[in-house]
């Protein structure tokens, strides 16, 4: 029985992780930055950096880059995600580049705050992609409403869901389960 147990957390606690994993990847994120520029690679389909522009699936995507608050570099994608997944439906990658390029020409060097979901690791050649990007003061501070809101949501319907499984589960138990023989009343 200790087996099967470890065996049942250890599964839920993958599955917690990969679900975790999920949602910091998919959820927007947002940051204060200055635009210094934007930039254009050609890129295979494997999402890997080329020169070569002969190979087969290449395509040309935009960079936008910026740096933090506290003066790190962020290099953000600017990819349309379309109809597809995840589902922004961002539709604006020209515009955003635009405005990215009115930012970084701009002096003094204006505050923008970015909106964008994904990791960067070098290792891979991954970058976030932006989403969205307005003008803000330069002491503004952001309070992520929409992730607050839909963890909530989420975590009531998952507790809702149990709850709903535990009852059906119990309702199948006792209809299978032998019934207990009527006793005689005495007589």
């Amino acid at each position: 029985m200790d087996k099967l147990r470890t065996v049942k957390i250890t599964a839920m606690g993958v599955g917690a992780l990969l679900a975790i994993t999920f949602l910091h990847y998919h959820l927007p994120r947002t940051a204060i930055v200055t635009v210094e520029g934007t930039d254009v690679k050609l890129m295979d389909a494997s999402g890997q950096v080329t020169t070569n522009r002969n190979a087969a699936n290449t395509r040309d995507v935009r960079f936008i880059n910026t740096i933090t608050r506290d003066n790190k570099v962020l290099v953000l994608r600017n990819e349309d995600t379309g109809w597809g997944w995840p589902p922004y439906f961002k539709f604006n990658s020209s515009d955003l580049v635009a405005q990215a390029q009115g930012f970084a020409n701009e002096q003094p060097p204006v505050s923008v705050l970015i909106t964008f979901y994904g990791w960067r690791s070098q290792l891979f050649t991954l970058y976030p992609n932006i989403v969205r990007m307005r003008p803000v003061a330069p002491d503004y501070s952001h309070f992520p409403w929409f992730n607050i809101i839909f963890l909530i949501l989420l975590a009531g319907g998952l507790l809702f869901a149990r709850l709903k499984a535990k009852r059906l589960y119990e309702r199948i138990r006792d209809r299978f389960s032998p019934s207990k023989k009527p006793e005689a009343d005495g007589q």
